[in-house]
């Protein structure tokens, strides 16, 4: 087992400052965040908005040398890559294994749409299935892994909705990543049957803290 992290955690850092830090802690890996973000909206490094140690989606081909080398210098592997792709946009897609392939990394997060109960859950599954085929051929071609993220508000918050939909997929170009702490929001299994469910399509896991807190009180 090898222990990385994912630096949409680490805003405030910049890639050099992230690398080394995780090599000085003795992480083995590092799992870096893309995505086109929107710039902070008060100027402070954020998780989702301005975060410093996070790589454009639109240049990472171009950038993947130099993350490449940033990465292989600190002694660090690259065991995923965060991006924010989902199976609904097949360019987008393939924009990213593009540059995931150049830089040497096996896997990617490809996510699936949200439920939000606007048409029925098996039309919206059904759907996405079809498109993660599409998903599933241009992993094989970059010789890469698809990965889905069980995530609370997905089509597949739970290790057992993902195992039933990844099941007609070769477990080469597809998995899951099991995100104990989504799954506190949603989609909670006792963790090793859900370990267990997903079998060959187990892939990567996330680990973060999540509880409920009260808030307010009834009358």
């Amino acid at each position: 087992m090898k222990y990385a992290v994912f630096t949409v955690g680490l805003p405030e850092l910049t890639p050099e400052q992230a690398v080394t830090t995780l090599r000085d802690l003795g992480y083995d890996g590092v799992e870096w965040r893309v995505t086109d973000q929107a710039p902070a909206g008060d100027g402070v490094p954020g998780f989702w908005a301005g975060n410093r140690c996070t790589w454009p989606l639109s240049s990472l081909l171009a950038d993947a040398p130099r993350i490449a080398a940033l990465t292989a210098q600190a002694g660090l592997d690259m065991p995923s890559v965060g991006t924010y792709v989902t199976c609904e946009d097949p360019v987008a897609v393939e924009q990213a294994m593009q540059g995931v392939a150049k830089l040497g990394a096996s896997q990617l997060r490809v996510n699936v749409p949200k439920y939000d109960g606007d048409e029925s859950y098996r039309q919206a599954r059904d759907r996405a299935q079809s498109q993660y085929r599409e998903v599933a051929a241009l992993a094989q071609q970059y010789g890469l892994r698809a990965l889905i993220e069980l995530h609370h508000g997905s089509l597949l918050p739970s290790a057992s909705a993902a195992a039933a939909f990844l099941a007609p997929f070769d477990p080469r170009y597809v998995g899951a990543i099991h995100d104990a702490g989504n799954m506190v929001y949603e989609g909670y299994e006792q963790y090793r049957l859900g370990l267990e469910v997903l079998g060959p399509y187990l892939a990567h896991v996330h680990l973060k803290n999540a509880d409920w807190q009260p808030v307010g009180s009834r009358p």
